[in-house]
């Protein structure tokens, strides 16, 4: 396998894996990268959004692949970055070891995180038991108002449990509403979040 890896998880569902996943993505094409994406959840976000996407002739163009956590490494597309966005949920002892497999292979797994607390708690929990195996972890906070105690609560717990990126997603409507329309933040400095975005591919880069 000669592809970088970049491995959006979430455990659990709604945490912003296909948001964060389309933006990391465009921001590595626009860096020039062979970058492609790997769509492993059966809902299809990231598919769907790489579908609008062409479909409005929007640029850079955005590869995406799709394929199954089981055989990931037959599915993976040509490119020399694979943005890879995963299922919620951690089901199947086949599943569990698949996705094993493919954390311990990534250059970087990135994991949202919502900073409510049973939310942030499970995220932790799964993606430490993957850094104790040897995989490479770091959590962004996602939808993260600085004002609010609950922020500064996940800040703190997610800090002790291993690397946390110092940049955090804003909660703004731009992120959500762009991705309904194959476009990403990344890309326009004009929507919010866009800054943020940009911040946490250079997070990424200087990772993989």
């Amino acid at each position: 396998m000669t592809a970088r890896l970049l491995t959006v998880l979430g455990p659990k569902g709604g945490v912003g894996k296909s948001t964060v996943a389309s933006n990391m993505l465009v921001a590595a094409r626009l860096d020039g990268i062979e970058a492609a994406g790997l769509d492993l959840d059966s809902q299809r976000s990231l598919a769907g959004w790489a579908e609008t996407r062409t479909a409005t002739g929007r640029e850079p163009v955005c590869r995406v692949a799709e394929g199954r956590v089981t055989s990931w490494r037959d599915d993976l597309p040509d490119a020399e970055l694979v943005v890879v966005d995963t299922p919620p949920g951690l089901e199947g002892d086949s599943y569990l070891e698949a996705l094993q497999d493919l954390v311990l292979a990534s250059d970087l797994v990135l994991v949202p995180a919502l900073p409510k607390g049973p939310t942030f708690i499970k995220v932790r929990d799964v993606a430490m038991a993957f850094a104790k195996q040897g995989a490479v972890v770091a959590f962004v906070l996602n939808e993260a108002d600085p004002r609010r105690v609950a922020t500064a609560e996940a800040r703190e717990y997610l800090r002790e449990a291993g690397e946390l990126c110092e940049v955090e997603i804003p909660p703004r409507e731009d992120i959500h509403r762009t991705m309904l329309e194959g476009v990403s933040v990344v890309e326009d400095g004009r929507f919010g979040g866009s800054a943020e975005m940009a911040t946490l591919w250079s997070f990424v880069a200087g990772r993989i």
